[in-house]
């Protein structure tokens, strides 16, 4: 699934504009550029990239907020609330994160805080460069084995699959012998 420049209002302000998870699955999903991510009581959420979503009223979790449920393999970064907080980008007050990238690092097995170093943020290419640590680091999982990411590709290409919604292809090279 494609989440993108979503926006819900009350009279008060910004509700929702992203997703609402109280259970069921939500698998290579890019979810970006909304008035708020996701906010999650429960289910999974697995291989999923949260970014550029924005929280009005200086909320807290603007990317990822999580009150229960398990997000496995995704990247939380790059959102914000106005006015800023300390946890404008992810709130995590119950569940578990594991192998993930997010800021601030959340803690679980595998999780970094490291940028995710996406292609081309600001023209919306959200997909890993090969410098990223999101690269081969995130957890095998049985459907992958003939699954694929959001681009149709494999979603084991290398040693391992990578974090967020895309894998990352590998370059193309060259294999000399040397006697």
């Amino acid at each position: 699934c494609v989440m993108t420049n979503n926006n819900a209002y009350n009279g008060s302000g910004v509700v929702a504009g992203g997703v609402l998870m109280t259970g069921g699955q939500l698998l290579n999903s890019l979810i970006a550029n909304n008035q708020a991510g996701v906010f999650m009581s429960a289910g999974s959420m697995v291989n999923c990239t949260i970014v550029d979503n924005i929280m009005m009223n200086g909320n807290p979790g603007a990317g990822l907020y999580m009150t229960g449920g398990a997000v496995t393999n995704s990247i939380v970064y790059y959102n914000g609330s106005y006015p800023a907080t300390t946890t404008e980008n992810l709130y995590v007050g119950g569940g578990s994160m594991v192998y993930s990238c997010a800021q601030p690092l959340p803690s679980g097995t595998g999780n970094t805080g490291s940028s995710p170093d996406f292609v081309d943020r600001t023209a919306g290419n959200y997909r890993p460069k090969l410098s990223s640590p999101c690269i081969n680091t995130a957890t095998i999982l049985p459907w992958m084995i003939d699954g694929i990411d959001l681009d149709g590709r494999s979603r084991i290409i290398s040693s391992g699959p990578d974090m967020g919604c895309y894998e990352t292809p590998s370059l193309p090279g060259s294999v000399f012998l040397i006697l």
